[in-house]
């Protein structure tokens, strides 16, 4: 859940949190009107890297990396040069694995666990005009979609 997601960035960040003082969380779904068409790929951009941290949340099957608004998160804490944390229940060493191009070099329980490569073109939104939205952004950037799957991948596994 996310509440525990929460306290498990808390108990393995804390250190390179904010102070307890000045914390707050930021929970996009809380936080923004999930019903409503304002979005705006800028003001993301803007929010992530003035906010100075994000805790990327990836479970065992990445579906984080399968969220587009998720995608553009950490595209903004990258570019925003803010603190990004990324806070999985795999190490780097495994989840190479799991995310490996071939699922052939995915052996043994990293098989069962293999999502492929990260892969932002695949990603998804409910409503396809943001989706058109942030693909166009992604697309627009140097080396578009390749590019930003490879400064991702490369985030992800930093140890």
């Amino acid at each position: 859940s996310t509440l525990r997601q929460l306290l498990s960035a808390q108990d393995q960040f804390g250190g390179r949190l904010p102070d307890q003082d000045s914390r707050f969380f930021w929970v996009d779904y809380f936080c923004l009107r999930q019903c409503q068409s304002d979005f705006n790929v800028d003001c993301v951009i803007e929010l992530i890297k003035d906010i100075g941290t994000l805790v990327a949340a990836l479970d065992t099957k990445c579906e984080y990396l399968k969220r587009s608004f998720c995608v553009l998160e950490l595209y903004s804490a990258i570019r925003g040069s803010s603190n990004l944390l990324v806070n999985c229940p795999i190490n780097a060493t495994d989840m190479r694995k799991i995310i490996a191009s071939d699922r052939a070099e995915a052996t043994g329980i990293h098989g069962r666990y293999w999502v492929g490569p990260v892969d932002l073109a695949a990603a998804q939104t409910r409503d396809k005009k943001d989706k058109n939205m942030i693909d166009g952004f992604l697309q627009q950037l140097p080396g578009g979609f390749d590019a930003v799957n490879s400064l991702v991948t490369e985030k992800i596994l930093e140890e």
